[in-house]
């Protein structure tokens, strides 16, 4: 198995610095194997072709996803090679915008999926110049979504005239193959997006996608504290986009699928329920909860990152006083917009933890 020890995004693998001297922990090494502009997230994909070998994938910003095979990097002069490019259609890049993550299924060679979070454009535009004008609510209710897809990656064969050449052979994703598995509400606002995929370790989680989602970019929305929204959450889905039946919120008496994949859907179907008594007849409003939802009260879980035993640990981008990384559990809330890292929020001593 190769291991990929990645200072940064752009793949120039800087070393550490030491006195001037470099110095990397026991077993790397430091050598460039590609370099990419505007990277924004990594993942390793088995290769369809060699066995026992391992390509990364390298996201950027405008939409494209570069492979890079560390064995034959500096054959191809360290030049990736494109497995897919979505820049042509349906994406959003202005501000925070853009393909945001991927994902690669745990039993990758069997089923050939990879998963993608990318800001989808809902209508045409992507509201380049007022998605800041809280009163329009034209972008609030047609803006783009945070969209999460899963498509095949398969292998296409070159051949040549002369048989002094070889076959050749390219993994690409084919964007025929795409599914829809989730998608939130209509965004106004061009940030916190989240987007970072991961699928889950052990046993009894190795089929499950855990996705973080951002609360739009408008604390005063609270959707990072309501449970009908997948907004400012960490997600919990089964690889093909059903709720796991062990999710936090999944036995609940008004629980719901709110992955909202059809574009007219801002929100989840509210139900409610009519009663009559003593001739005076009153409607609640039933609310209801997205089963999706794994964790909540987070601002913008931009990252996150797994340890050997499993165990999540989420990088929530702060406001203003705190920075936050958090150990993830399931039916966790985080606080978000009431508190700020540990504590309550504009505070940096108000931290009890009923606060």
């Amino acid at each position: 198995m190769i291991s990929f020890f990645v200072f940064g995004l752009v793949l120039t693998l800087a070393p550490l610095l030491v006195d001037g001297h470099a110095d990397l922990p026991e077993g790397y090494i430091d050598e460039e194997i590609g370099n990419v502009r505007d990277g924004v997230g990594l993942a390793v994909m088995p290769s369809l072709v060699v066995v026992d070998t391992e390509l990364l994938l390298v996201v950027t910003k405008g939409g494209i996803v570069y492979m890079i095979d560390p064995s034959t990097a500096e054959r191809n002069n360290n030049k990736p090679q494109l497995l897919l490019n979505i820049s042509d259609e349906y994406l959003c890049t202005n501000k925070e915008r853009g393909l945001q993550g991927v994902a690669v299924h745990p039993q990758f060679r069997d089923t050939k999926w990879i998963y993608l979070s990318y800001n989808y454009d809902t209508t045409g535009t992507c509201y380049e110049e007022d998605d800041d004008d809280d009163t329009n609510t034209t972008i609030s209710s047609n803006g783009p979504r945070n969209r999460v897809t899963r498509m095949k990656v398969e292998v296409r064969t070159t051949s040549f005239e002369s048989n002094a050449i070889p076959q050749q052979y390219h993994h690409y994703a084919n964007r025929s193959t795409e599914e829809v598995l989730l998608q939130t509400q209509a965004l106004k606002n061009g940030n916190h997006n989240g987007g970072a995929m991961l699928f889950g370790t052990g046993d009894n989680d190795t089929s499950n996608l855990y996705i973080t989602v951002g609360d739009g970019g408008d604390h005063m929305d609270r959707y990072s504290q309501k449970l009908d929204t997948l907004l400012g959450k960490v997600l919990r889905i089964t690889d093909d986009g059903k709720i796991p039946h062990d999710n936090p919120f999944a036995r609940h008496d008004n629980v719901g699928r709110c992955r909202n994949t059809n574009d007219d859907t801002i929100f989840p179907t509210v139900e409610t329920t009519t009663t009559t008594q003593n001739n005076t007849t009153s409607t609640t409003n039933g609310i209801l909860i997205c089963g999706e939802i794994y964790a909540m009260g987070l601002r913008n879980p931009f990252r996150f990152a797994q340890n050997d035993d499993g165990e999540f640990f989420v990088n929530d981008v702060g406001a203003a006083d705190w920075e936050e990384i958090s150990v993830l559990r399931s039916g966790g809330n985080y606080g978000w917009p009431d508190r700020e890292g540990p504590c309550k929020r504009h505070s940096t001593t108000d931290c009890s933890s009923t606060s």
